[in-house]
């Protein structure tokens, strides 16, 4: 195991560059889609691919999305915000709840949560393709693995965390007002520190970071999966490797918008 991931993160660089490649080729595609090189239902096949993505990555994960912000509004209200208090230091509560929970611990452990959820499905689903020979198929008849593989996968992806980030906002929210009068908390002073922690900088700057999120969880899975020995044995180590990757991909990912966002 501990090989397997040092192997992977050596590859970085490497699938690095090639998975720009074929973001290049979906850009190249879908601008032959839009001038009539393909036919033009193929964009009724595209969406109804994109909206499956979004029911199995971000439709089926919501009860435990919800259970989990539910938890967390519940833990940062009762005991955050109630320790700040009583030390007498409530004015720190704001920026601690809008960088650290609502900047960065929601749509990291939203995209931990699909990562885990999708990531072997989307690998295994477009590997079976590759072992059974449809994407062969595709070739032949001149229609494009990139357009037809990639792109739905990372648009249903990416739809899927931006969704998935306001549903769980609404059950943090939710979870903070209903718990406010136990705790002996107005709805006014709620509603004040939901006021000063939501800004428009930083839900657009977590907007963008789910976006390269799912960019690269579809990414990265489905390179893993279009580039798979035609074996069934070969099944599993893909699926590990895409998980090992796509995790360690995300970390990255999260250390290098941190740096820039706070060195700007």
């Amino acid at each position: 195991m501990i090989q397997q991931i040092g192997h992977s993160v050596l590859m970085f660089p490497e699938w690095f560059g090639r998975l720009l490649f074929m973001i290049w080729d979906v850009i190249i595609d879908l601008t032959r889609l839009t001038r009539g090189r393909y036919q033009l239902r193929l964009f009724g096949v595209l969406k109804k691919q994109t909206l499956l993505q979004v029911w199995y990555t971000a439709i089926q994960v919501l009860p435990l999305l919800g259970s989990i912000a539910i938890g967390i509004g519940v833990v940062v209200l009762a005991i955050g915000f109630r320790t700040l208090q009583a030390l007498g230091a409530e004015e720190l509560f704001v920026p601690i709840f809008r960088h650290g929970v609502i900047g960065e611990l929601l749509p990291l452990i939203i995209s931990i949560i699909v990562l885990a959820r999708s990531s072997t499905a989307m690998t295994a689903d477009v590997a079976s393709q590759v072992i059974n020979g449809e994407m062969d198929l595709m070739r032949a008849h001149n229609m494009s693995p990139p357009l037809l593989i990639l792109l739905p996968r990372i648009v249903g992806t990416s739809l899927s965390l931006l969704s998935l980030v306001g549903v769980c906002m609404g059950f943090l929210a939710a979870s903070t007002f209903i718990i406010a009068p136990i705790l002996e908390l107005s709805l006014t002073q709620v509603q004040g520190l939901w006021s000063a922690s939501l800004v428009l900088v930083d839900i657009q700057w977590v907007g963008i970071k789910l976006i390269l999120n799912g960019l690269l969880i579809s990414l990265i899975s489905c390179y893993t999966a279009m580039n798979i020995r035609r074996d069934i044995r070969e099944l599993p180590k893909a699926s590990s490797q895409s998980v090992i990757i796509s995790l360690f991909s995300l970390f990255l990912l999260e250390v290098v918008m941190l740096f820039f966002r706070w060195l700007s």
